[in-house]
């Protein structure tokens, strides 16, 4: 039996061996049993591995990375592949496959679509074959006390909870895929077809079901924050039932109903564990707080990422990559000058136009989620306009990464200064918590789901929860009126998908939304910036009919802005999967 000395070294190494040992996707069995043997023999190995299963949590962040997702940084988010965020550096991955680089790149190429789609896979697969390692094997660990005992059923309740979350993934990324619930021996042959869409859900229910009713609500003070909770699956299960509720996936057999994916939101909503934090900003810069149901466990650090889209004069490399595109920006709501409430931004308003950028007047989220000309960062006026420290300098220039006249700071300390600012070394960790799935997207989903289900002022099981309540408890932390109980349910629902484009962005949720709506074409979509030009007397005027961007591609097959194409090297592993619609014919130069 190996000694404890010895954790250290061992599981990462044969957590390693397991996650990566075969290019099949369904991962084979390596050379390694018998060190699996020992590890599920002990307790303390069998717990090390356990812990290790939580490093299959990759954040946003982490999504266009070197190798299967190993790195700990990128330079690129999802949410730069939607219509309402941008990068700037023309080699990024999202850049690729916005033209419609999907197929032209196999699954060993150092960037491009090889990380989001061909990795993206195998990654997935890996780390479910590691969790079904556990799972199969965690009986053998001796088990000396109730202590231990409880302490098992715990350690198991989070690897199907694990295994959902990969299963889920795939999901919404693809539709069906192949359902692998036990360890590929070397002596199997099974080439697994995809599943339907309905056996798929079904399949993520069940695990988060059985994650649920092994996990505790809270997590024990003798454990590290971040592990997964009962309210993390119960969160993911409502999460996997709006995906099937929704338009797209309903006409497709999900199975679904609304008022299933309303039950499963108000479940959570019923915990009474999670709570909206008092300040938006707060939810990102103070970890592991009352809204995160689940999160990647994370540790101050200089993050390549801030840099990449921290401009120049704040300390960054300047490259911009996370920007607001105009359609974006627009969808921040602005009081009404006579009636006090919050309204739709008009641009044929002159009012609106006169009180853009009046943080006193927009939705504060806008002040609190980016920099725009005249905002002030770290005591430093940003100027987007051309010849200031942010604007439209010379072809080629810094500068002229920031293109689209607004710069994202959602994940900012605005304490902590990073980079190097004229030769000085600032020194700034900050600390990037990717969160996967907090409150307020719970009471979104409640309200969505809900009033799809019977409109604004109904409630599931005769709860007395509304579906205006869940939307105006998000609305009222971020400052702005409530909606009114007069509103109609595709008002409603329109508010709805908006508040999320808001609330929840560039942390990778619209990007899948607008599939699950199917509309996936708007993110094909012309997108513009806004270009300013400094008058003589200290006015502006300011230009938004420019375009912004790669040219993106125009599928002829609506299905193509909904779901991935599988890799061709997966497709000639096994000749039982089938390519997704309009991929077809997609053969990679």
């Amino acid at each position: 039996m190996n000694s404890i000395k010895n954790i250290k070294w061992l599981i990462p190494f044969l957590f390693t061996i397991l996650i990566t040992s075969c290019s099949d996707f369904l991962d084979r069995a390596p050379t390694s049993a018998l060190n699996q043997k020992q590890v599920f023999s002990d307790l303390q190995l069998t717990r090390q591995y356990q812990i290790d299963l939580y490093q299959t949590l990759r954040s946003g962040f982490s999504s266009f990375v070197n190798g299967d997702f190993t790195e700990s940084w990128g330079y690129d988010l999802i949410s730069n592949m939607d219509d309402y965020c941008m990068g700037s550096k023309n080699d990024n991955s999202t850049f690729e496959l916005i033209s419609g680089g999907w197929m032209n790149r196999g699954e060993n190429a150092n960037w491009g679509n090889a990380f989001e789609v061909a990795r993206r896979w195998r990654f997935s697969y890996q780390s479910i074959r590691a969790i079904n390692i556990f799972l199969e094997n965690y009986k053998y660990a001796p088990l000396a006390t109730d202590a231990d005992r409880i302490e098992m059923n715990t350690m198991v309740g989070e690897a199907y909870f694990l295994r959902a979350h990969h299963y889920f993934e795939l999901v919404k990324r693809w539709g069906g895929v192949p359902l692998v619930y036990k360890v590929v021996k070397a002596s199997d042959d099974q080439r697994p077809p995809r599943a339907d869409i309905k056996t798929c859900i079904d399949s993520i229910v069940s695990d988060c079901n059985k994650g649920a009713a092994l996990m505790d609500t809270v997590v024990s003070s003798s454990q590290w924050l971040g592990r997964a909770t009962k309210g993390a699956a119960m969160g993911l299960k409502a999460r996997a039932l709006i995906w099937g509720a929704s338009p797209y996936w309903s006409t497709r057999g999900s199975g679904i109903s609304w008022q299933d994916a309303a039950k499963a939101a108000l479940d959570v909503i019923n915990l009474n564990v999670y709570h909206l934090m008092p300040n938006y900003r707060d939810v990102f810069l103070k970890t592991f707080n009352s809204e995160i149901l689940y999160c990647q466990n994370s540790a101050p650090k200089n993050m390549w990422d801030l840099y990449m889209w921290t401009p120049n004069f704040l300390g960054g490399l300047t490259y911009g990559n996370f920007q607001p595109t105009q359609e974006f920006v627009d969808c921040y709501e602005i009081k009404d000058n006579v009636t006090g409430q919050y309204v739709n931004f008009d641009r044929n308003n002159p009012d609106h136009m006169a009180n853009m950028y009046n943080k006193d007047r927009r939705d504060p989220r806008f002040n609190q989620s980016m920099i725009y000309n005249g905002a002030n960062w770290q005591g430093i006026t940003c100027e987007y306009y051309t010849g200031g420290n942010l604007g439209y300098q010379a072809v080629g220039s810094m500068a002229a990464y920031f293109y689209t006249g607004y710069c994202f700071t959602k994940y900012w300390d605005e304490n902590v200064l990073v980079g190097t600012v004229n030769g000085v070394a600032r020194k700034g960790n900050p600390l990037l918590n990717w969160i996967f799935l907090r409150y307020a997207d719970i009471l979104l989903m409640y309200a969505e789901a809900q009033n799809q289900a019977g409109g604004p002022n109904s409630s599931a099981n005769g709860s007395g929860i509304t579906a205006l309540w869940a939307i105006n408890q998000v609305r009222e932390r971020a400052g702005i009126s409530d909606l009114p109980s007069s509103i109609s349910q595709a008002d409603f629902d329109a508010k709805v998908r908006n508040e999320r484009s808001v609330e929840l962005c560039i942390e990778d949720q619209r990007f899948f939304d607008v599939r699950r709506w199917g509309i996936g074409d708007v993110l094909a979509r012309d997108l513009h910036k806004v270009v300013a030009t400094k008058n003589l007397d200290g006015t502006f005027v300011y230009d938004f009919s420019q375009t912004v961007g790669p040219l993106r591609k125009h599928y002829d097959n609506p299905d193509q802005y909904i779901l991935y194409p599988i890799n061709i090297e997966e497709i000639q592993r096994n000749p039982k999967l089938t390519q997704n619609p309009g991929w077809q014919d997609i053969i990679r130069n």
